[in-house]
């Protein structure tokens, strides 16, 4: 079976030293920079999602959105014909971040059974499921909405995946055969 692992984007360390530009405060230059990038590299999906974090802060959630599908479009393109990919490979960072942005956004904006189509998708790459997605499935499942997920499991900073994996164990039992289901 063949495994997805994307090629070493060159526009990547470009769209990373944007990245860091953005916490400079130069917003409209940074914004001119990735829509460069994008004219450069539009299968680079991080800056996808850097403008549509942009966009979404600026209060255009129509025009984040819109960047946040192309970009689930291209990741579609690039992962047609392939049944696993490999998320741990740096090369293919860029492909998970965007598709995974995408759902939390659909999440975040009230459509939990799009945000839940959209995981289960990308999780069906990866059934040992070495990212967590199982996590937001379940959170999904059970009806939380996303900064209640974010509050319950985040310490720090980061989430806290002792208390997610114990919480998993738990509760996804009475999910067992939807989970089964997710492995392709």
């Amino acid at each position: 079976m063949e495994v997805f692992v994307d090629e070493r984007r060159k526009v990547a360390q470009k769209v990373l030293n944007i990245k860091n530009a953005i916490s400079e405060g130069h917003i409209g230059k940074v914004k001119s920079l990735l829509e460069e990038a994008l004219r450069e590299d539009p299968y680079y999906l991080e800056t996808y999602v850097l403008l549509s974090e942009i966009y979404e802060l600026e209060g255009d959630l129509k025009k984040a959105e819109s960047l946040l599908k192309e970009a689930f479009a291209k990741a579609k393109e690039l992962l047609k014909g392939f049944k696993r990919a490999d998320w741990e490979n740096p090369n293919n960072a860029h492909v998970f971040d965007a598709i995974l942005n995408y759902a939390i956004f659909l999440w975040e904006t009230g459509r939990p059974d799009e945000a839940l189509e959209v995981l289960k998708w990308l999780y069906s790459f990866d059934p040992e499921d070495k990212k967590g997605l199982r996590y937001y499935i379940l959170a999904l499942l059970e009806g939380m909405d996303f900064a209640e997920f974010e509050q319950v499991f985040t310490r720090e900073g980061k989430h806290d995946t002792a208390d997610l994996e114990g919480w998993f164990k738990r509760t996804s039992k009475k999910y067992e055969s939807f989970f089964k289901s997710l492995e392709r």
